[in-house]
């Protein structure tokens, strides 16, 4: 769960139907926003997400080794392959991102469209 000024993100695990997807609520009124699967299937993995510059949210996914980028509107921008294996991620000011990893902490630009680079 992490919460912006006027957004909600939570990570919802339904291992009854082998779902993952990300809910977007209103901190105001907690109404639903928007929802997306993140189709993600194995039900031991570890979801955590951050968001970025408020253009958007980052998904890491422990067990596929990947970022997903989704849109404040709800759509995947993109999946990212990261190695090694990223366990977390955060924002540091406005352009830096910092994911951990099993193998320490790397430290990415971030662009004033919410975009990064690895």
């Amino acid at each position: 769960m992490k919460c912006t000024n006027d957004c909600l993100a939570l990570i919802i695990l339904n291992d009854i139907k082998n779902e993952r997807r990300l809910d977007m609520c209103s901190t105001l009124t907690f109404d639903q926003l928007w929802t997306i699967s993140l189709n993600i299937h194995e039900k031991t993995n570890i979801v955590s997400c951050c968001s970025l510059n408020e253009n958007g949210w980052l998904i890491v996914d422990v067990a596929e080794t990947r970022l997903i980028h989704v849109t404040n509107q709800g759509y995947i921008k993109n999946t990212i392959t990261y190695t090694p294996s990223p366990h977390y991620a955060v924002q540091f000011d406005n352009d830096t991102l910092a994911i951990l990893t099993e193998q320490g902490i790397n430290l990415h630009r971030i662009d004033s469209d919410g975009e990064f680079r690895l």
